[in-house]
Formats: C-alpha cells, sequence, structure tokens
C-alpha cells in the first residue's frame, strides 16, 4: 500500500509518481526527489488553472508568486523548499536519504491538502501516513531467509546461528514498523504544525551545518522547537523591548552563542519567496535587544534562504555574503570589532620598507581602511618594492589586531616562490604554508600563498569568513573573468598590487577595487621612480634589417636575395610577406643572426667586461628554438650553455631560472630566450640587456617587460660603480607603435572552450529552427539545458543568477520560439557562466572536436536552406569541405595502436573516407561525435609550428640608432604634441581646419578628410585616441581640435561687430559684457551661455541681457557656443 493511493481516482498520475518515490527512497533519493518535483509541479499548474482557467506558460516560481494571495503562506513556502531541493539533487546528483524522507511527508501532506481543500475530496479515502519501506530492502529480507533456509542444511550449529539472527533482524524490523507510526497525524492537520519560521529552518539548517555549527536538525515539526537547540544555536529565543510589537515581545529565528552561553551573532530569516532585505530592521531591533539585556552588540545575519546578508553594524553597511561564517569567523570578527587599535598609530617597521613613497602608501591604504572602505588599489612600478609594501601593510593590520588570516595570490609558481621568501624574510612568526592539491585542507596557518588557478579550484572549501585580508599581486592581469569568483566570495579587506592597471571594459582592475577609473589609493610611476633614482633609466636601440622593415616580398628583394630564395624553395615569385608575419608564417635565419649578433657586440658589460644579463623575448617557442640553436651555431664556444630557451616547455625551466638568475650551484646562463615567461614577475637586478624580438600589443606586457630591467643593481659595473641603465634594443619599432598608440590594443576577451561549445549549440539550433527540423531542435535544446543544468551550483557567479537560470530551465516555449530577446539572454547572461564549469584536459580535447562537428552540422543544415531558397551553394561546399578536412585531420593524428581508438576504427575509417559525410546525415555525425571525441585525448601532439617557413637568405642591418625616449613624459604626450604641431603647421591651408577654427558648422565627411591627411603622417592615428588625450573635449570634435589650432579672433570680433551694430542702444554694462565674452572666446575657444551666471560676469550684475537677446547672441556664435561640455 501506498500513502499516495487515495489519489488514484482523482489523480492516478500522482498516485504512480509517489508510489514510486516510495520505493525507490532509500536506494535512489535523487530520483526520489525528482518525482517530489513533478509532484508539487502538477498541483500548482492545478491549482492556476482553477483560479484562473488557463494553462500557465511561466515557471513554477512565476506560478507560485501568483498564487500567493490565494494560499496558506506555509503551503507556498512547502511548494518552495521542494522545487528548490528538488532541483538542487537534479543538478549536483546528490540528495540525503533522511531529508527525502521529510520531503516525501511533506509531499504527502500537500496532496492531502490539495486534495480534501480543492477537489472535495473523499476523506475517507485518507489513511495515516506511514514511513515507506523500500520494496528493495524487502527482497533483500526476502533473500536473507532464502539463504537461511539453505544453510541449514549444513550444520545444526549454523542452523541455531541463522535463527538468532532471524531473531535479532525481527526485533530490529519490529522497532522500525514502531517508529513509523510515530510519522501519523491527524487527518485534519496532514502538515501539522508546519510553521513559515519552521520551513525556512529546513534550508538555514543546511548553511549553518556546512560552516560547522553544532545543530540539530528538526526532524518533527510536532515536538517543541527548543528540544532541537543545542548549545551553538537556539532557535525562536525570546526577547524583550522591542518598538514595533504591542507587547514589545519577539523571537529571534536564530540565535548563535559562544562557550560561555553569549549571543555572539542572530540570524533573521525571511520566508524564500521574499527579498532578504526586508528582514534588516527586524535583525536590527533584535541585535538592540541582545545588548540591552547583555551588554554585547551580536553580529547580525538576515536572509531568504537563497541570499544572506551580513551586518557588523558598529562598523559598516550590510553586505552580501555566499554562505555561512563559522563560529571561529564570528569570534574572530568580534574579537576584532573589540580590539583592533587606530590605524593612524600603527608604526611601520622601517626595517621593511623606508622610502618615502613606501611609508606614503601604507598610510594611504590605512586611511581608506579607516573610513570604512575595505578595497585598495596600489599602483607601483616594477622595482619599488610592491612586495615589501604589502609586507608592511600586512604586519601593521595584523599587529592592529584588523587582520588573522591572509590569502597571498600570484598568477604563477615563480611569484608564489618569491613571496614565500619575503614572508620568511620579513614576516616569519606568521605560519604560512604554500596551497596546492596536498595543503589545500590546512586551517590552522595564517598565511596562504597561492596562485589564482590553485585557488579557484579550491575557494570553496573555506567559510566566507575564513580570510580577513586578500593580497592580489600583479593584480592587472590575473582577476578579471576566471578569477573574480574568489574576490566576491571572501568578505575580506583586499588590496591590488600592480605596476600597470588597465582600464578595459572586462578587464577593469580600478572597478575590481572600487576606485574611479584611473585614480587609485596610491600611485607611485615608473617616471618617478627614474626620477627620485629608485630605479634606473633606459636607453632604446632601435635595430632593423630590411626584412624586418619591409617583410619578405618577392619583388622588394635584391637580386642576391631573390637567387638565394629560389635556390631554397618553390615558386618564390609567389613570397608575399608582411613584416608582421616573421616567426609566425615565416623565419629567416639570417635576420635572427643579426638580432643576436647586435646584442652581443653592442650590449652592455659588467665588472668583468663580459656581456651583462640579458633577455631576449621571442615571438613563439618555434622562434625561441631557432634563436638558441642559432646563438650555438654562431657562438660554440660557449657549449650551448650561455643562451638558453626558457619557457613553459621545458619541465625543467624553474631551474634554468634559478640557473639565470644566479641561484642555482653553477651559474652558466648569461642570455634567457623568453616566451612570455619572464615578460612578468621575475627579479633579477643584474639585467643590462633586453631584446624585443617581437611585436608587444599590450600596454600591460610592454611595461612589464621594460620593468625587468629597471632594478637597481650595486657594484654591478666595478666595485663602487652601481648599475647607471641598461639597454633595450627594439628589432619592431614597439617604442614608436606605442608613442602612438599609447594604450596599445585592447585584447578581445577569450571565450573558454565551453564558451565555444555552448555557443555552437545555440548555432545548431537556431538554424534547425529555421529550417524546421523539429529532431535536431530538441535535441539541441536538451543538450544546451543540460549545459545550464550541470552548472556548479556553488559558483558565486551561478548563485548570483540562480533564479534566473531556473525560470530559462522550466520554461519550454522559449526553447521552442528561440526569440532575439531570449538569444540575447543565452549570449550575455547564461554563456559568460559556462566558464564555471570545471574541465579537465580530455574534456577540452573532446570539446575541440564536438565543436568542429556541430560546425559542420550547422553548415549543413545552412546548405539545405540555400537549396530550399534555390540558391546556389558553391561557397558554401568549399566552407563544408574545409571542415571535412580539419576533422579528418583530428581523426589522422589519431593513435591506432591504444585499445580504446581500435574499439572504434570502424568509425574512424569512416571519417577517414573521401565520401565522409555525404550525403548529409545528422544521425551519422551525431555518431562520429559521441564515439570519437572522448578519444580524442589520443591524438599525437603536432609539432608546435610546425608549417613556419624556414629561409635563410641574406639581410643587413638598415638602421641602428638610438631613439630619444623622454622618460619623464609618457608617451601619450609625446603623440599629443606631434598631432598639434602637425595640425598648426597645415591649419593656414586646411579648409576643413579653417572652418572649426572660424566656428563654422563642419560635415562627417569634413572630419573623414581631415582624418584621412593625419593618417598619412600618422599610420596609426584615430579619433578615439585624440579623444583620449583630450577628455574634457571629446564630446565635441570641432571644439577639440580648435582647442589645438585655436579660433579665428579677427571672425569672433567681427560677430561681436554685427551684433553691436544692430543693437544702437545697449548699455555700458552690456558693452563690457560683449568684452568679456569676446575674450573668453580667445581663450577657451568656446564659449557657454551658462557663463554669464558666473564670475567674472556676475561681478556685473545679472540679467545683463533680455532672454530675447541672449537668444539672439546665441544664433550670432553658433559655432563657438557650446550647450553643454563634459569637465
Amino acid at each position: 500500500m501506498s500513502n499516495f493511493d487515495f489519489l488514484k481516482n482523482k489523480y492516478p498520475e500522482l498516485a504512480k509518481l509517489g508510489s514510486l518515490a516510495e520505493e525507490l527512497i532509500d536506494t535512489d533519493a535523487v530520483s526520489t526527489l525528482a518525482k517530489l518535483r513533478l509532484i508539487t509541479e502538477f498541483i500548482a499548474k492545478d491549482i492556476y488553472y482553477k483560479y484562473f482557467k488557463t494553462n500557465p506558460q511561466i515557471t513554477q516560481y512565476e506560478i507560485l508568486k501568483e498564487l500567493e494571495p490565494y494560499i496558506d503562506s506555509k503551503y507556498i513556502d512547502v511548494f518552495h523548499i521542494i522545487r528548490k531541493m528538488g532541483n538542487n539533487a537534479v543538478h549536483e546528483n546528490i540528495a540525503s536519504r533522511e531529508k527525502t524522507h521529510d520531503l516525501l511527508k511533506f509531499t504527502y501532506g500537500l496532496c492531502v491538502w490539495h486534495y480534501l481543500t480543492n477537489c472535495n475530496g473523499d476523506e475517507s479515502l485518507i489513511k495515516p501516513y506511514e514511513r515507506p519501506i523500500s520494496r528493495v530492502l524487502l527482497l533483500e529480507k526476502e533473500l536473507k531467509e532464502a539463504q537461511e533456509k539453505s544453510q541449514k542444511l549444513e550444520s545444526e550449529l549454523a542452523i541455531k546461528t541463522q535463527e538468532l539472527e532471524s531473531k535479532v533482524k525481527s526485533e530490529a524490523q519490529t522497532e522500525i514498523l514502531v517508529e513509523n507510526q510515530k510519522y501519523k497525524k491527524d487527518i485534519t492537520n496532514r502538515l501539522g504544525d508546519l510553521t513559515e519560521a519552521q520551513t525556512r529552518n529546513y534550508i538555514i539548517d543546511e548553511m549553518l551545518i556546512e560552516a560547522g555549527w553544532d545543530i540539530k536538525k528538526v526532524t518533527n515539526f510536532n515536538k517543541e522547537i527548543k528540544e532541537y537547540n543545542t548549545d551553538e544555536v537556539k532557535r525562536e529565543v525570546a526577547v524583550d523591548n522591542l518598538p514595533n510589537t504591542p507587547s514589545g515581545k519577539g523571537y529571534i529565528d536564530y540565535a548563535l552563542y559562544d562557550a560561555t552561553g553569549k549571543i555572539i551573532a542572530i540570524i533573521e530569516a525571511k520566508k524564500t519567496r521574499r527579498e532578504p532585505k526586508e528582514s534588516k530592521t527586524q535583525a536590527f531591533y533584535y541585535a538592540n535587544s541582545v545588548e540591552m539585556e547583555t551588554g554585547f552588540r551580536p553580529l547580525i545575519f538576515y536572509t531568504n534562504g537563497f541570499e544572506i546578508y551580513f551586518w557588523d553594524d558598529v562598523n559598516y553597511a550590510p553586505r552580501r555574503i555566499y554562505g555561512m561564517f563559522s563560529k571561529d569567523d564570528v569570534e574572530t570578527r568580534l574579537f576584532q570589532r573589540q580590539n583592533r587599535k587606530p590605524l593612524e598609530n600603527v608604526e611601520v617597521d622601517t626595517s621593511i620598507t623606508n622610502r618615502d613613497y613606501q611609508l606614503s602608501a601604507i598610510r594611504k591604504t590605512y586611511e581608506v581602511f579607516s573610513v570604512g572602505q575595505r578595497k585598495a588599489l596600489i599602483v607601483m612600478a616594477t622595482g619599488t618594492g610592491k612586495t615589501r609594501t604589502a609586507m608592511s601593510i600586512i604586519k601593521g593590520l595584523v599587529n592592529a589586531n584588523w587582520v588573522k588570516r591572509i590569502l597571498f595570490l600570484v598568477d604563477r609558481d615563480e611569484l608564489r616562490k618569491q613571496a614565500d621568501s619575503a614572508f620568511n624574510k620579513h614576516l616569519s612568526s606568521l605560519s604560512r604554508v604554500l596551497l596546492n592539491s596536498e595543503t589545500r585542507g590546512n586551517l590552522n596557518s595564517k598565511v596562504y600563498i597561492a596562485t589564482y588557478p590553485a585557488m579557484q579550484k579550491a575557494y570553496q572549501l573555506y567559510t566566507p569568513g575564513f580570510f580577513d585580508l586578500i593580497i592580489a599581486d600583479e593584480s592587472h592581469r590575473s582577476i578579471y573573468n576566471v578569477y573574480g569568483e574568489i574576490f566576491k566570495y571572501f568578505d575580506s579587506f583586499q588590496i591590488g598590487l600592480t605596476a600597470t592597471p588597465v582600464d578595459y571594459i572586462s578587464r577593469n582592475t580600478f572597478t575590481m577595487f572600487n576606485t574611479e577609473d584611473g585614480e587609485p589609493t596610491f600611485s607611485y610611476e615608473l617616471d618617478d621612480a627614474i626620477k627620485e633614482k629608485y630605479l634606473v633609466p633606459y636607453k632604446v636601440q632601435k635595430v632593423q634589417t630590411g626584412l624586418l622593415q619591409r617583410g619578405i616580398k618577392y619583388s622588394e628583394l635584391n637580386s642576391k636575395q631573390k637567387q638565394e630564395l629560389a635556390e631554397q624553395v618553390e615558386d618564390p615569385e609567389k613570397f608575399d610577406f608582411e613584416s608582421s608575419e616573421l616567426e609566425t608564417q615565416i623565419t629567416n635565419k639570417e635576420t635572427n643572426r643579426k638580432i643576436i649578433k647586435t646584442l652581443m657586440d653592442n650590449g652592455l658589460r659588467d665588472s668583468n667586461g663580459k656581456l651583462g644579463k640579458s633577455i631576449i623575448f621571442a615571438r613563439s617557442h618555434k622562434h625561441g628554438e631557432i634563436l638558441e640553436n642559432l646563438f650555438n651555431e654562431m657562438y660554440p664556444e660557449y657549449k650551448g650553455k650561455y643562451a638558453r630557451l626558457i619557457d613553459s616547455h621545458d619541465p625543467n625551466a624553474s631551474l634554468l631560472l634559478d640557473d639565470f638568475k644566479g641561484e642555482a650551484d653553477e651559474n652558466n646562463i648569461n642570455i634567457a630566450i623568453s616566451v612570455s615567461m619572464l615578460d612578468t614577475g621575475v627579479d633579477v637586478p643584474e639585467i643590462l640587456n633586453l631584446v624585443f624580438a617581437k611585436p608587444i600589443y599590450s600596454k600591460v606586457k610592454f611595461w612589464q617587460m621594460i620593468g625587468r630591467g629597471t632594478r637597481l643593481c650595486e657594484n654591478l659595473l666595478a666595485p663602487g660603480k652601481d648599475k647607471e641603465q641598461f639597454v633595450i634594443f627594439d628589432n619592431y619599432s614597439n617604442f614608436e607603435f606605442f608613442g602612438e598608440n599609447p594604450e596599445g590594443y585592447v585584447p578581445k576577451e577569450q571565450l573558454s572552450l565551453y564558451e565555444k561549445l555552448f555557443m555552437s549549440r545555440i548555432s545548431l539550433a537556431v538554424t534547425a529552427k529555421e529550417l524546421g527540423d523539429e529532431k535536431i531542435l530538441n535535441r539541441t535544446n536538451e543538450l544546451l539545458k543540460n549545459d545550464i543544468a550541470t552548472l556548479p551550483k556553488k559558483s558565486v557567479d551561478v548563485q548570483e543568477h540562480a533564479m534566473k537560470l531556473d525560470e530559462i530551465l522550466k520554461t519550454d516555449y522559449y526553447w521552442q520560439e528561440l526569440s532575439d530577446k531570449f538569444l540575447n539572454v543565452l549570449d550575455s547572461v547564461v554563456r559568460p557562466l559556462m566558464k564555471r564549469h570545471q574541465t579537465t584536459f580530455v574534456q577540452d580535447r573532446a570539446m575541440q572536436f564536438e565543436i568542429t562537428v556541430i560546425q559542420l552540422e550547422v553548415l549543413e543544415l545552412e546548405r539545405l536552406i540555400l537549396q530550399q531558397r534555390q540558391i546556389a551553394t558553391t561557397q558554401q561546399d568549399k566552407k563544408i569541405e574545409l571542415v571535412k578536412n580539419k576533422i579528418r585531420k583530428s581523426v589522422f593524428h589519431l593513435r591506432e595502436n591504444i585499445n580504446k581508438v581500435k574499439e572504434k576504427i570502424e568509425t574512424i575509417n569512416k571519417v577517414k573516407s573521401q565520401n565522409f559525410g555525404t550525403p548529409f546525415n545528422y544521425d551519422e555525425l551525431e555518431t562520429v561525435k559521441d564515439e570519437l571525441a572522448p578519444i580524442m585525448q589520443y591524438r599525437q601532439r603536432s609539432i608546435i609550428n610546425d608549417d613556419i617557413i624556414e629561409i635563410d637568405i641574406s639581410d643587413d642591418i638598415e638602421i641602428d640608432e638610438e631613439l630619444q625616449i623622454n622618460l619623464f613624459s609618457s608617451f601619450g604626450e609625446g603623440f599629443k604634441y606631434n598631432i598639434e604641431q602637425f595640425l598648426n603647421r597645415i591649419a593656414s591651408e586646411n579648409i576643413v581646419l579653417q572652418k572649426i577654427k572660424r566656428g563654422q558648422k563642419t560635415t562627417e565627411q569634413d572630419i573623414q578628410s581631415l582624418v584621412s591627411i593625419v593618417l598619412e603622417q600618422n599610420p596609426h592615428f584615430t579619433l578615439k585616441q585624440l579623444e583620449k588625450l583630450y577628455p574634457n573635449k571629446a564630446q565635441d570634435i570641432d571644439l577639440l581640435i580648435r582647442s589645438i589650432i585655436g579660433v579665428d579672433e579677427d571672425e569672433v570680433h567681427s560677430r561681436i561687430q554685427k551684433f553691436i551694430s544692430s543693437h544702437t542702444t545697449l548699455t555700458s554694462l552690456q558693452l563690457q559684457c560683449l568684452k568679456l565674452i569676446e575674450n573668453q572666446l580667445k581663450v577657451n575657444k568656446y564659449f557657454k551661455m551658462d557663463f554669464l551666471y558666473e564670475a567674472p560676469f556676475t561681478q556685473l550684475g545679472y540679467d545683463i541681457f533680455t532672454e530675447e537677446e541672449i537668444e539672439e547672441l546665441m544664433q550670432i556664435f553658433d559655432g563657438f557656443v557650446i550647450k553643454q561640455l563634459v569637465g
């Protein structure tokens, strides 16, 4: 018999679902919860129809919101609990058996209520609830009895033993049946005393358990709630002196206690469907009451079970957190609140930091923390002691009782090693751990040093209040997008350290640390450090060969080069490579020899007369290999030890780096050839030479690379003679590029593989819908839904969009319609969340293959659409063949000697065949994808850049000159000067500039013609760059240019005279005012009518001109008058 049998007449499908849920409850709790969710969704829709006479086309959550006025709140809460717990179970494939028994009983009560209240059901059919016993358990019992009978034949002793065991089992079963009777309750109240508070408890209890609190779960709501109290957690704690109740009494939902029995925190809970902020005021009154009664003010938490807010109202405003604090977290925050000392009184340890700018950075950070801010951004040039400054800040915060545990984040292992060394030297008293897979369970240290990737994988092992301070070293490059969750999750002070902040849309360092764009908490720039001799200056030597300037174009080669090329390649006439394609499409050995020889002949020497430590920045691993091999050929006397390629392809790269830094037993490496590994974060003060053997487009990387050489080094050139400068050999005109483009090129945000897979599936679904293929559409939609449903639920970003994701998954017509609005939501909201999927190398290889197969499917469907419309498919056929070849190439690289690959040989051979995919068959392509994607991990690794053309033709240095770089002005200022000089030079003869100067209106065509002229002199020029250099005038291009070339003063004077001539009765004040307007125009290059109501005009008085006269003046000065101006 099932508890749900009473539903058979009216709702046979619900009765069947209920019975199945009971059968599976002890063996498959996840499936049980899924069925309970279906039952409650059916009931909600049934009630909705009874009230509104229409079938709902909205989500379960929205249905319940509309039903709130009609249904008792305790039933609404049960709907929400089962919806949430059911979703979690299905998405995470985890469910507690005991929790599921509770939810089964809740669902039974809901069914009884609906059956009797909304359906006029027969009450006599309803039986008292009994805790179900799984059919599997009963079968196990029968099997046990059969085994006992067979064993009786073996020996009398065995029979007696089995009888004894059977007796014990029987007694245990009797106890279970007796216990089941305790769950029966009166038919008139199937949900018992299940109040709003009790339903909320069900969710909040789980949060407290996860945070490690000693809490006893409520299992029987008929019992007095206080029977479930523990020494640490009590519910419904009575308080007095409330101003918002007639009696002054109230009940705290949860009170959290320390070991002495003192309330240290309170939790105020709202219904799951209400905003948690609605409980803020009530929580405040409860905290007041506790403080009046005990003299101690607790910390405040308020929540609706989904969102949690923390409020230490003595010091800070409320802020959202993403989990509950542990007892230790709460006690730590309270200790800090009671014992922290004013930061202005903290003495800075000058043995760590003694430079004036370092002290300023420390004091400025303390100041912003003291006024309630919790984030700071410190910008200090590479080599000026960012890490030391951080050490001093940490020491002061710890000594002042503001901080207990510190998370120090870096972006690579080498920086982690350097940070560990700094802590060991300056703060050795603080216990520390280098976070990795083996140590991340350590909860007893004070300092945790981790790379961003390692912490991303581990942060959810800690409670949100575990760390009090996060230091983000080199925060310019590692905390955007993927790692931002770490900073959201931990409720801590946060300090960003960087040499080059980047104000990009998707990489906004300033926003991350709550500072205004361009205004960090503290800044100490490279120019300042060089001026004050804390860093050494550099000189730039531009060195370029003919091929580096012009590229390798057959038509431009000399006769010798043409002959050499013809001897090495076929069809030399087809060679037409730009200089930007060197080392990516083609490489010339002689060009690289010249780069190496320039360094060896002209690089700065150390005190021994030996070439100083040098870094050659190569374009790729392949390029680095070429440079190393060529060096060894050119200088065999160094026996292959002097110049070494150091990059991530070498498993011993860290040892090579130690050798280069002089930290190894042998110190042989003098030239490090780097492919990104040494671009940032490596400190080698002895460096005297840098070689930019590649083009650089990132402003961040450019300044970081320069920073490798700026550190001071004593006695480097001779005893008593310190390092004075270093040299940068620039082979790719990088300094000129950044002179004209101070911001560099903004890198596009790179999509993760999972994001690409998600978007490719969307393309397939949209194309299938356009074609009208429901089979492909429905299958693809299911895959997309699964991508969403399997997102990690504990991810902070996923939590922030949980309600929207739930709506998307539940609303079928969204997926059938695929409207532009819905597709935009999938792209803007859901797609970025896909990067939260944690994937392995095996999964990444599989996804790459899946994406390619889906691309082929999309192209094939588009081809069918073209055929339907009777449009030629020639170009489409070419695209299809290219993708097919890409798939074949992936398959050809599979290692067929591996068993798992051999098992798929039939499918592999089909793909290799020339008729693969012809004719198009979706099911066959899906089979290829499903069978071969999992084995793509067994592909042979192709040789890196093996398709680069290698040649060796003559190439001579044509430019070898020192660039005159003004160290004490930014590149932007230099570019600004060049543009101003150029515009002023052509102003007298250019018609457009003359129009602007005279205040005449210009057209879009005028501006474009002007840009074209400027481009001839400055190839990298854009209007956007000009606007960045003149931000206060950026909204009016005429004003911007006029601010450079000035105004035509005769034109201004002429317009003034025109007004005077037409108004013969002007007063002396009005004439004086007109003279002021003329002067303002000559100085500012524009005029705003608002100026008339500011000094110096107000000194003449107000309302000097009538409204009609002011309107006439605006017309006369049209072209010079600005209605509104930024800045």
